[in-house]
């Protein structure tokens, strides 16, 4: 499968989202209901559904088996806000600018920016009741994720599925869109009973936080910072013990998602039910020496998430391996409910993949606020700066997924390279979309990083 580069897409996104999308009466509304759920941090290669050894997601499995599969999808972000502002309007990152542009640039902001189209605004001008449950407070301390969402809350993780089936249950006779977000497997991993049951006796404790050194850290918790720094040194051990206790949260979420499901099933819910299934970017455990722990590169341990689609009204099972983008949902699930979305967006819908009437891989890209930048075509990854000299990755590394899926050995051809840098910059170019900015970086939203351990 090679790449493509799509149409010319150059646009502004002009006046509200009800100026665009005007609201509908529906005097008999039948259209399906749509459940959105999110785990935080799931890299693919973690979930049984995708391979993995170990039994992690039995429940998921099984609702697979009605869903289509992809198993070549790509966030677009590589940490939560960005990846959720792709997700959420449809939109690459040189677009929305969610951590773009470098921490002093004057284009850089943690907010999506209020011009753009949400896809809670998109189904809440269509008609639908719309609601967001989230155990992040990353996204539910910035407003500008709530745009469209008639309910935005964060709630503890242990009552995410309660709190779910309250707002299921709160019928008014619309059919509604829902998004649950667990921040889980987020480190650090705290699996319990039964989760734990691959957690090795015979290593001391260890634990993966984030950069900030504040308050009193448990015993045998390492900051990613010191990790990826080398101050601190990990041993096989220690990396294969937290490999383990992420495998228990996934199993965990896996648990609730099961409970949940039965009862929708019990009440009827799952009869005419659109769901999705995702994350938003993958975790690092030791697979490259500049990203040992956390989640700060582009590789593929990092970009390779989930991603299922089950309504077996419209969608026959299948496992499709055309290479898609978790944004691409912003176009497919209005569709799968009938409703048209905004033209300015980057998304397409994967209705025509999961039928195989398109099998064209779709290109994808993403930054960070180091002013490193990735591009993948379905086939190679090309991990590149455009500023920055001292970065890293100040010289270019071209990897080729289909003979290095781990992406272990840069490809030393450089006439290769060059073509892809070409077409990456191409691509920046001709998926351009002016979507306004946010309103900057508040000293809030910079101190939430720091508790969170993103920032030191």
């Amino acid at each position: 499968m090679g790449h493509h580069l799509h149409p010319r897409v150059t646009t502004t996104l002009m006046g509200t989202a009800l100026a665009l999308l005007p609201s509908v009466a529906w005097s008999q509304d039948d259209r399906p209901d749509v459940l959105l759920m999110v785990w935080d941090t799931t890299r693919a290669d973690h979930l049984s559904l995708y391979g993995h050894a170990r039994p992690t997601t039995p429940n998921l499995d099984q609702i697979a088996e009605e869903a289509v599969v992809f198993t070549d999808a790509q966030t677009s972000g590589y940490w939560t806000l960005p990846a959720t502002a792709s997700l959420f309007t449809g939109l690459f990152a040189h677009n929305h600018q969610v951590d773009y542009a470098p921490w002093h640039s004057k284009d850089y902001s943690l907010e999506v920016p209020e011009q753009a189209v949400t896809l809670a605004e998109v189904f809440e001008a269509a008609g639908y009741r719309t609601g967001m449950v989230n155990a992040s407070r990353i996204i539910t301390d910035n407003p500008s994720y709530a745009q469209g969402f008639e309910v935005f809350e964060f709630v503890g993780e242990g009552r995410l599925a309660r709190r779910a089936l309250e707002f299921i249950r709160e019928d008014d006779d619309r059919p509604w869109f829902l998004v649950m977000w667990y921040l889980t497997p987020h480190a650090p991993y705290t699996p319990e009973a039964p989760f734990d049951r691959w957690v090795r006796d015979d290593v001391a404790p260890i634990n993966i936080r984030g950069c900030n050194k504040g308050g009193e850290v448990p015993q045998g918790h390492v900051s990613q910072c010191e990790v990826n720094k080398g101050e601190v040194v990990l041993s096989a051990d220690q990396w294969d013990q937290l490999e383990r206790m992420y495998d228990g949260e996934i199993l965990r979420n896996d648990h609730q998602l099961g409970a949940l499901w039965k009862e929708l099933a019990r009440t009827g819910h799952t009869d005419d039910l659109v769901f999705a299934f995702t994350s938003d970017h993958g975790e690092a455990f030791n697979d490259h020496e500049l990203e040992r722990a956390w989640h700060n590169f582009p590789y593929d341990n990092n970009q390779s998430v989930p991603l299922i689609v089950r309504y077996p009204q419209a969608l026959p099972p299948a496992r499709v391996d055309t290479a898609v983008r978790t944004l691409d949902l912003y176009a497919t699930l209005p569709a799968l409910a009938g409703i048209q979305p905004p033209h300015a967006t980057n998304a397409e819908s994967l209705v025509d993949v999961a039928y195989c009437r398109d099998t064209a891989d779709r290109p994808n890209t993403g930054g960070n606020h180091g002013g490193m930048h990735w591009y993948y075509d379905g086939q190679h990854k090309l991990i590149y700066v455009r500023r920055d000299p001292g970065h890293p990755f100040q010289h270019p590394q071209l990897f080729d997924q289909h003979a290095d899926p781990h992406e272990d050995r840069p490809l030393s051809d450089l006439a290769l390279l060059d073509r892809v840098h070409r077409s990456a910059l191409d691509f920046l170019a001709e998926t351009h979309i002016q979507a306004g900015e946010g309103e900057g970086v508040s000293e809030d939203q910079l101190q939430l990083l720091r508790e969170m351990g993103y920032l030191e």
